[in-house]
């Protein structure tokens, strides 16, 4: 009998078909609008006035869309165990990036949740973010920061 040759095992694609291009090509200029709306003030005018970015100037919205839009897409969760080591082969694509997206986008609920009621404690939404990239060193951050604020908070 002939030996037949290995089968090769298909990679995924890394390309984006027409709509998941179009979710994450809206799911981006939702999140540079977010993002953007801190760049339009300078420090000198926040200085001078002494007082934070209005509320109505950072429209939230912009970020719940984000989460909306990508959750369309089948983005992959990572197990804590998983190394995820950020190098140059990291963000060959626009797929594997999506999950860093997602999660930044997470750690912005989470923080904005600290300060106004929302459906989910914040805790809820720091899950998210370190579920979809568990090395997250802002979300890590943020939470330790915000365990220990609401463990003295309960001390007293």
């Amino acid at each position: 009998m002939a030996k037949q040759p290995p089968t090769k095992r298909r990679k995924k694609s890394l390309l984006l078909n027409a709509e998941q291009y179009d979710l994450v090509a809206a799911a981006w200029r939702h999140y540079k609008s977010y993002v953007g709306a801190f760049d339009d003030h300078d420090d000198e005018e926040i200085e001078e006035d002494d007082e934070e970015l209005e509320e109505e100037d950072i429209d939230f919205d912009e970020i719940l869309e984000v989460v909306d839009l990508l959750s369309q897409l089948d983005i992959p969760k990572k197990e804590k165990k998983q190394k995820n080591v950020l190098n140059e082969d990291t963000f060959a694509s626009i797929q594997s990036i999506l999950p860093i997206m997602l999660s930044m986008s997470y750690l912005h609920i989470a923080n904005y949740s600290m300060s106004e009621a929302l459906e989910q404690p914040p805790e809820h939404y720091f899950e998210q973010s370190l579920m979809y990239w568990p090395e997250n060193p802002a979300a890590n951050s943020l939470l330790a920061d915000y365990l220990k604020q609401t463990n003295l908070g309960s001390d007293m």
